[in-house]
């Protein structure tokens, strides 16, 4: 095997490139790298020259290698650098032969993405602050309506009972008196005059609906609370069997103020079996879904002032599991379709919208779950979002 190192100088410049540039031979053996990999590796270039690739790219596809061998297309994808004690650096490679015809060997050259997936975690963290902000905010604007009544019907209790009190108390002199002497005249008329005052059957009628409105008030913070402390499930390293009936109806509950003005709700939940996810990321896309949808059918009926609507199925298709959260807003223009998805882009005015929403909740179903979401739209009538994600994702099969 020959070490030398053709073109010296454009090797030495490319120890200064952030990226790592390896040459191969046909076989596989290493025969030049830069600086910049073999501080990666942590190893002298010495005791790597010579050593197969495939020592420190161990997971590289069959099919990447095949194409090397056939030298067809130039290949590209993302794979691991093996570092010290084994440890995978993630890389994104791409491969090329050199125009001269004396050279046979292969060149790659590797892009770090440790920074890209620091990155993604950094916007996915964003995004989820966002979300949490937003269920804060709506949480005390539902709250506020139940507390509100409760308040108020305790208060009327509160003056109702004191009049109840001094009308009970009327009653026991009363009934001291008749017990002790005949029936006065004058206690009979202050007891009616407690009566009067108390307003007796208005309590009658009242008070059963101040209790019933006090009792439906607590339900609901009591459910709010419920729907909040599930919604805001921590993320977990495994995936666990979710009820994602359950998941989204806590997702309408928390979401509730942003909707609620705009759009009536119709809900059509088929039967599912329990799903293994991430619930918490799962959470971030039902948000995210419900909120761009209540603000497409704002911006629609602003002028009017009417009402859309925001419509929910699930079913269970085969190994699959299939949401569908459509409204009956704007809809997506046609030629922006195809970047909906893009990271950064926004249709929304600045100020309104990080463009991460729905490029984070693509990466959530597609890569963290190995599922898919599409959508169907049409300018003018609304826009229907598509998720669809398998049952068990090999859960049961890594398992056996």
């Amino acid at each position: 095997m020959s070490q030398a190192r053709p073109d010296a100088d454009l090797w030495m410049a490319t120890s200064h490139l952030p990226c790592g540039v390896l040459r191969v031979d046909r076989d596989g053996e290493i025969l030049d790298l830069n600086d910049t990999l073999c501080r990666w590796l942590d190893q002298p270039r010495s005791s790597l020259l010579g050593q197969r690739f495939a020592t420190i790219l161990p997971s590289i596809s069959p099919q990447f290698a095949e194409q090397l061998q056939w030298g067809g297309a130039v290949p590209e994808e993302e794979t691991g650098l093996c570092y010290a004690d084994g440890v995978m650096i993630p890389v994104r490679i791409r491969a090329w032969r050199p125009r001269q015809k004396s050279d046979d060997s292969i060149y790659f050259g590797l892009l770090d993405l440790r920074e890209r997936q620091s990155l993604q975690i950094e916007l996915e963290q964003a995004q989820q602050l966002e979300a949490i902000g937003r269920i804060v905010a709506g949480i005390a604007h539902e709250i506020n309506t139940p507390v509100q009544f409760i308040g108020d019907s305790l208060y009327f209790l509160r003056e109702s009972f004191d009049s109840l009190l001094r009308l009970g108390a009327s009653y026991q002199e009363l009934i001291a008196t008749v017990e002790s002497t005949d029936i006065a005249r004058a206690q009979l008329e202050k007891v009616r005059a407690e009566e009067d005052e108390a307003d007796l059957e208005f309590l009658r009628e009242e008070i059963p609906g101040a209790l019933a409105r006090t009792t439906d008030g607590v339900g609901r913070v009591a459910e709010i609370a419920r729907a909040v402390k599930e919604f805001c499930y921590p993320n977990q390293a495994e995936k666990t069997a979710v009820d994602l009936n359950s998941a989204l109806t806590n997702a309408l509950i928390v979401a509730r103020n942003e909707y609620k003005h705009v759009a009536d709700l119709n809900t059509d939940f088929g039967e599912l079996p329990p799903v293994f996810c991430h619930l918490g990321h799962l959470n971030q896309v039902f948000l995210n879904l419900l909120i761009n949808a209540s603000h497409a059918i704002a911006a629609k009926n602003e002028p009017n002032d009417e009402k859309g609507t925001i419509s929910i199925r699930t079913e269970h298709v085969g190994t699959d599991v299939v949401i569908c959260i459509r409204d009956n807003g704007g809809g997506i223009p046609a030629e922006i379709q195809e970047r909906i998805f893009d990271a950064f882009f926004t249709t929304k005015s600045r100020g309104h919208g990080s463009g991460q929403g729905l490029a984070i909740a693509r990466s959530i179903v597609v890569d963290k779950h190995g599922g898919s979401i599409e959508f169907e739209s049409e300018e003018g009538e609304g826009t229907a979002f598509f998720i669809r994600l398998p049952v068990n994702d090999g859960v049961e099969a890594d398992s056996e």
